[in-house]
């Protein structure tokens, strides 16, 4: 899915991209590293905003899926942050805190986003629910449905589905080419203990980290994390292979377009380079090829009348940068 993002969200996606670039050993932007609480912190600040963003991330993502088992990455992201207490969700209403998950082909994410003053309670929030989840039966068939929805939906929109076939083609068998969602099959054969053995993996104080975006300083903020935010894992648990069931049935999930007719050219480039050195060229390429009226496309649109609907979008898969661009008709 393509979404507009705020100034905020750029900096975090441009940063989590280099981030797993270089390891976790450079701060680039303008976000300055610390070490709070054992947890890597990377720090931005805002100080023209009264608002905070939060992304709590976990190195993997849908690269970590087994085969046949797609979506397992999503759903055991969302797990981690239902909070099954009504009180608690009144709670989290009442302060305007809004919680989201996540998954892409290198990382999954927990987005908390609130008011500064909700901070330390928003923080808590997550931290009880992170540590003790709820991987109950009920809660998860239910959530399966939902995503098995959701993947429907995407086989019914041109550019969704155009964009994963595209992926398949480029990195045959690559987890990337999947569904966030999974798929109905691939849901199936998803196990609680998976889920599990999938929670205990990412959920590891030396691996995953922080993003905080905030009007408040790096002083309070750090102080909120140390007062609010820890994970409970003891170290000798940490060395623990990700290791998933082997799945009772070999089905494979849908992938065929079922929306209704309509046709899409949709190229892609995967371009050269090391991404650290080449993402800030590549993200301006991006916007001239595709991003609205007077770019490079538009004229296919407003002039032609080829197409409804063109556009251009820049992915990051396995540290490599690539670059779509399409028309839908």
């Amino acid at each position: 899915m393509v979404h507009k993002i705020t100034r905020s969200g750029v900096f975090i996606w441009s940063f989590l991209m280099l981030v797993f670039v270089n390891k976790l050993t450079a701060q680039p932007l303008t976000f300055e590293k610390l070490k709070v609480s054992g947890l890597n912190l990377f720090y931005q600040p805002e100080p023209e905003t009264k608002k905070t963003t939060v992304f709590i991330c976990f190195p993997g993502g849908q690269g970590l899926e087994p085969a046949l088992k797609s979506g397992l990455s999503y759903l055991t992201t969302r797990l981690m942050i239902e909070i099954p207490d009504e009180d608690k969700m009144a709670q989290v209403e009442e302060a305007g805190l809004n919680l989201r998950a996540g998954s892409t082909p290198d990382f999954s994410f927990i987005q908390l986003d609130g008011l500064n003053s909700s901070l330390g309670k928003g923080l808590k929030m997550v931290s009880e629910t992170l540590n003790k989840p709820l991987f109950s039966g009920l809660r998860i068939e239910a959530l399966k449905k939902i995503m098995a929805s959701e993947e429907r939906k995407e086989r019914t929109r041109l550019v969704n589905a155009s964009r994963l076939l595209l992926i398949r083609k480029i990195w045959p068998g690559s987890p990337a080419g999947n569904s966030t969602y999974g798929g109905e099959a691939d849901l199936k054969n998803i196990s609680k203990k998976d889920i599990s053995n999938f929670y205990s993996y990412v959920l590891n104080p030396e691996t995953m980290f922080l993003v905080v975006i905030s009007g408040l300083k790096k002083e309070e903020v750090s102080n909120l994390i140390s007062q609010y935010f820890s994970i409970n894992k003891k170290t000798d648990n940490l060395a623990n292979a990700w290791k998933a069931e082997t799945p009772a049935k070999k089905n494979e999930s849908g992938k065929e377009y079922v929306g209704p007719r309509g046709a899409v050219v949709m190229v892609g480039f995967v371009l050269n380079g090391a991404l650290a050195s080449i993402y800030p060229q590549a993200f301006v390429l991006e916007k001239i090829i595709g991003e609205g009226p007077g770019c490079a496309l538009w004229n296919l649109r407003q002039d032609k009348a080829y197409a409804y609907n063109v556009n251009s979008q820049l992915e990051i898969i396995g540290q490599k940068i690539l670059l779509l661009a399409y028309l839908e008709t």
